[in-house]
């Protein structure tokens, strides 16, 4: 995208930067609200319950796979033709991750 202007360069760099952090904001903004009628309508007791379980989860879900996305990129791009056997070994790591994690 080209700004046409007399601010120049700054003013490009500055509305690629409100271009990309605007979305985040909103997302933000919209989880901030979802938060907060969640919490309302379950109370202090249940919302701290729900808040544990989502704190498990995130971890859970960054735990499951171990990157192994990362490294079939890497390795496919080491070796392409060998794309299904390094795609059915990330399956089975997300696979066995998934159910260790699964079952605390």
């Amino acid at each position: 995208m080209k700004f046409h202007g007399a601010a120049g360069p700054a003013a490009e760099k500055l509305l690629r930067f409100g271009g990309a952090l605007g979305p985040t904001v909103l997302a933000l903004g919209l989880q901030f609200i979802a938060f907060a009628v969640t919490a309302r309508g379950l109370g202090v007791v249940q919302f701290g319950e729900y808040a544990a379980i989502q704190c498990v989860a995130a971890i859970c879900v960054e735990m499951v796979g171990l990157g192994g996305a990362d490294l079939l990129v890497r390795a496919v791009a080491r070796q392409p033709k060998d794309f299904s056997r390094y795609f059915g070994n990330m399956l089975n790591l997300v696979w066995i991750t998934l159910i260790c994690s699964l079952a605390r």
